[in-house]
């Protein structure tokens, strides 16, 4: 340990208290101590907030989605299916028509999303909300109702004298319903491939879009990548969250916010070091006239009081952040601040610590520490 760094070391653990010096160099590192503590469970919470939140997209959506840049349609034929399905990180994929469609039962009518799916054969399932709206409950399956279902043609043609003619239109068996706790259940209907080909005019080859399940989550931006490099310029894969872009960008706003607003915290609590170096500086002037009688030059007089400051800062910051491990990790395992009512998919706060936010949030509180500490013990003369 060089000499700065000894006397610096002394100063803060110091078994003769210096009174109010000590009291202030106690409340600053307890000010940062706090502060990176709230960084680090709001961050935690919030982590966990986007969890729940990916939770309920990837109900709604696939892993991975391809689609055409340009269009609505995409033609396996010439993206190389094949090539994609053989990769060893797939799980399943699944070719998948979906297309908006006027429902009509007796004076019941409603707009709904249509979306093909391998497990349908024969019948249709309705999402259990748009079942409600329409009326149908569980035993309406078994009474052979059908459903029927109208598009607009894609052909230019269009007859003013029969308007039918302008719709495609096929009739469904009801098969139940399903519930996925997202959006699916208020307005999708899962139908038969063939039926929603025959809405359409698609061939068997042409479908909207692909559905791509990895193996393993963790793996699923590589196999991004190397579906991309398969399917060329024409299509793009999507990730969970490409796939909702507006939720994406609000999710990225609001934690930038929060860490900014935090961190600035944090920065107001260095000031207290600053406060505490200063009236120490002064306390000290007898030792630093000492100090250079004995020859210590000006900018290591300057080291003994940055590292003294600089301890403080990160002595403060680890604390915090232990601190804040320890609660998010209570928190994660016994549940014990509730959200309250009855309305959250979740009934206590979601905690999710990520060891990047750990990283950076000791690095910008030691950051913000060097900073200021550095700026103050530079003007000492």
């Amino acid at each position: 340990m060089n000499l700065p760094l000894f006397i610096a070391w002394r100063y803060v653990f110091s078994k003769k208290k210096l009174g109010v010096i000590h009291v202030i160099s106690t409340i600053s590192l307890v000010g940062i101590a706090i502060a990176t503590m709230a960084l680090m469970v709001v961050l935690s919470v919030f982590n966990g907030f986007t969890s729940v939140a990916s939770d309920m997209l990837s109900r709604s959506n696939p892993p991975l989605i391809i689609e055409a840049k340009k269009g609505k349609t995409i033609n396996i034929s010439e993206l190389n299916y094949k090539g994609i399905i053989s990769l060893d990180g797939i799980k399943s994929a699944s070719c998948v028509i979906e297309e908006s469609a006027l429902l009509s039962f007796g004076q019941r009518q409603a707009i709904v999303k249509i979306r093909t799916s391998d497990s349908i054969t024969g019948k249709c399932l309705l999402g259990e909300g748009l079942a409600y709206f329409m009326g149908f409950n569980s035993n309406y399956s078994e009474r052979g109702l059908r459903l029927k279902f109208t598009i607009p043609k894609r052909e230019n043609n269009v007859s003013a004298l029969i308007p039918e003619d302008n719709f495609n239109q096929e009739n469904i068996f009801f098969g139940g319903t399903f519930s996925t706790l997202s959006k699916l259940d208020e307005n999708y209907v899962l139908v038969p491939q063939i039926a929603a080909q025959n809405l359409l005019n698609y061939d068997s080859n042409t479908f909207t879009s692909i559905f791509i399940t990895p193996k393993q989550v963790s793996k699923t931006k590589t196999l991004q990548k190397q579906i991309t490099q398969i399917i060329g310029e024409k299509y793009i894969v999507k990730n969970l969250f490409e796939q909702e872009p507006i939720y994406y960008k609000v999710v990225k706003a609001e934690k930038l916010g929060v860490y900014i607003i935090l961190a600035f915290i944090v920065f107001i609590a260095t000031f207290n070091i600053v406060g505490s170096l200063s009236l120490l500086i002064l306390d000290k002037k007898k030792d630093i006239n000492i100090l250079r009688t004995m020859g210590m030059s000006l900018p290591n007089i300057r080291k003994i009081y940055f590292y003294n400051g600089l301890v403080l800062s990160i002595l403060g910051s680890v604390i915090g952040i232990a601190v804040g491990l320890i609660l998010c990790l209570i928190q994660s395992k016994f549940s014990l601040i509730k959200m309250g009512g009855n309305n959250f998919l979740v009934d206590a706060f979601p905690v999710k610590i990520i060891a990047y936010d750990i990283i950076n949030i000791f690095w910008v509180a030691v950051s913000i520490g060097i900073l200021c500490i550095g700026i103050m013990v530079r003007r000492l003369k």
